[in-house]
């Protein structure tokens, strides 16, 4: 199993033990982003009709570490909801992002068996065995 570390401060994951952004700058949420346009997951790429579970993972990971800031036209309070990075606040905001879309069954399209194995992996991972360390488990 490969294992991959995140920056402490902006949430790239690291090359070689060092992050590439040299300004730790925070991701900026792009203007489509918000509650009813397109969530923080599909912003970040993330995609549940994707067969291979390790790479929703790989996504599902990167949206839990990576710093944020308010884009043009993004409310802040969009941005406050989700929690700072690498927090249990951000792992639990996901999940209801999943699961609201798990509830309106699929009209946004997806794959809804594989958001529901995406919210148990982030429940396990990061809430239940804490096999990835949050800053607010510290």
């Amino acid at each position: 199993m490969i294992e991959i570390y995140y920056c402490s401060e902006c949430g790239v994951n690291l090359t070689r033990g060092k992050c590439l952004n040299s300004g730790h700058e925070p991701w900026i949420a792009p203007s489509r982003m918000g509650h009813l346009e397109s969530s923080f997951l599909n912003a970040m790429k993330y995609d549940s009709t994707n067969k291979l579970d390790s790479y929703r993972y790989l996504f599902l990971d990167k949206c839990v570490h990576r710093a944020i800031k308010s884009g043009k036209n993004i409310p802040d309070e969009y941005i406050e909801q989700l929690g700072e990075m690498a927090t249990s606040k951000r792992v639990r905001r996901m999940i209801v992002i999943l699961e609201g879309l798990i509830g309106i069954k699929s009209a946004m399209g997806g794959n809804n068996h594989n958001r529901q194995v995406d919210v148990k992996y982030l429940e396990d991972e990061y809430l239940r065995y804490h096999n990835y360390k949050l800053r607010d488990s510290l």
